[in-house]
């Protein structure tokens, strides 16, 4: 029997499920000593759910100046480390850095320090995948209406 394969949609849902509950997990892990009885309230006081807070970080984060470009880039198989990426984009080496950094707390991508690779994760390339489809969608309407 042959399996269908994802759409855009459920990669990213997926892989930003994935990402919810690992800072959870870690904010969790950090509560017992960081925030103290008496301390800031948590959650999400302006009614909006976590899902939704995060679907729009991510892709506020994921569009943000050069970063969708940066996606692209190690989406495409270049040779994806921060200096690579940094020449291939004309930008400084600590741009970059700060780039890739936002773009891991978003979950998008991974580094590996030692090498210096920086990856997808599954997130990252649902992100990519879902940008790609909505262009040509919209491209084809474009195409359409001329």
């Amino acid at each position: 029997m042959s399996q269908t394969p994802d759409t855009p949609m459920a990669v990213m849902a997926r892989g930003l499920a994935r990402r919810m509950a690992q800072v959870r997990t870690a904010e969790e892990r950090l509560s017992s000593f960081i925030w103290k009885e008496g301390g800031p309230a948590h959650g999400n006081p302006d009614g909006v759910s976590d899902a939704t807070s995060w679907v729009a970080r991510v892709l506020h984060v994921a569009t943000e100046g050069d970063n969708h470009r940066l996606l692209n880039l190690i989406a495409g198989g270049e040779d994806a480390t921060v200096g690579t990426l940094a020449g291939v984009l004309g930008r400084g080496h600590t741009e970059v850095a700060d780039r890739v950094s936002a773009l891991i707390q978003a979950g998008l991508v991974a580094r590996d320090l030692e090498s210096d690779r920086v990856g997808l994760t599954e997130l990252g390339g649902g992100v990519v995948e879902l940008v790609s489809d909505v262009a040509g969608r919209i491209g084809d309407r474009v195409g359409e209406s001329a």
